[in-house]
């Protein structure tokens, strides 16, 4: 992994004992990693790591490398695993999602909702995630190898799924909100899709894609699936997707209006984060957020 980014501000020491917080997002092409005060939400350290050349379409059916041996190799390698932490969260990426209520979720029911969604196989496990308490839950695929790699460094964490914190973060930053939003989250083959109406979630899926094209062609289907105008809708994108990149040109052509992300306003940053395309860590970014 090349490390493509790393800012960190002046205050932080990590050899001064003092207990940060740390948030871990895990994906099958890198990693990201969060430091912040846990008092004052100030940010003191953002990293990027990144293998360019292992999108998700070149990886097995899981997208996730075969070889987990060597991804979580160079994972334990990187300094910040060793920082005294007060609270350590670590979410894993997926695009094999599916949603469904709560109650329908128990015991091994799971499974077969995930049958329904998604082709599910011997080398893959689930992790389970409520949107909100008895509310939506997120049902997720993993390979079993990554789950358990992060269980043996992770052993008194909690893994969470991307997807689901993704979706608490949206929601959460919509509670003063009445309006109905469009949010889209794009990665180098798939993208998330959440429509809600405040607190109110409309609805939620990932979707593969190979050509930018896929993404104008299911959001458009989508949106008018929902009974919405698409040239009079109003998205927001966060991802790995930037004013004049092809698909915002191509979104921009046929929805109303398009705006990218903003760093929520819980955080404080100092003078040396200027200038970070905060929309592509979002969902790292509510990690340490929605408990």
């Amino acid at each position: 992994m090349e490390c493509i980014l790393r800012q960190v501000d002046p205050l932080f020491e990590p050899a001064s004992g003092l207990q940060y917080r740390l948030s871990i997002l895990l994906r099958p092409d890198g990693y990201f990693f969060l430091v912040c005060d846990p008092g004052t939400n100030k940010i003191l350290l953002l990293s990027d790591y990144s293998n360019e050349k292992n999108a998700l379409a070149t990886g097995n059916h899981t997208g996730w490398p075969s070889n987990c041996s060597a991804y979580f190799s160079e994972f334990e390698s990187i300094d910040l695993l060793k920082l005294s932490c007060f609270k350590t969260d670590v979410a894993l990426s997926s695009n094999k999602i599916t949603v469904a209520p709560a109650e329908f979720l128990q015991g091994e029911h799971a499974e077969l909702i995930i049958y329904a969604a998604q082709q599910k196989f011997n080398d893959e496990g689930i992790i389970r995630e409520a949107i909100f308490e008895e509310g939506p839950t997120i049902v997720a695929l993993f390979p079993q190898g990554i789950i358990e790699q992060c269980k043996a460094i992770f052993p008194d964490i909690t893994l969470q799924s991307a997807m689901a914190v993704y979706a608490k973060g949206l929601l959460t930053g919509n509670v003063q909100s009445v309006e109905r939003k469009v949010f889209v989250q794009i990665w180098r083959s798939y993208f998330e899709v959440v429509v809600c109406q405040g607190t109110r979630l409309l609805y939620l899926n990932a979707f593969n894609y190979s050509a930018p094209t896929d993404v104008l062609y299911y959001l458009i289907f989508i949106l008018e699936q929902l009974g919405f105008v698409p040239s009079e809708e109003e998205i927001t994108l966060m991802g790995e997707v930037d004013k004049g990149h092809i698909i915002y040109e191509q979104l921009k052509m046929y929805c109303g209006k398009l705006i990218v992300s903003q760093i929520p306003k819980a955080y404080k940053v100092g003078p040396e984060f200027s200038g970070i395309a905060w929309h592509k860590y979002f969902t790292l970014l509510n990690l340490a957020l929605c408990e």
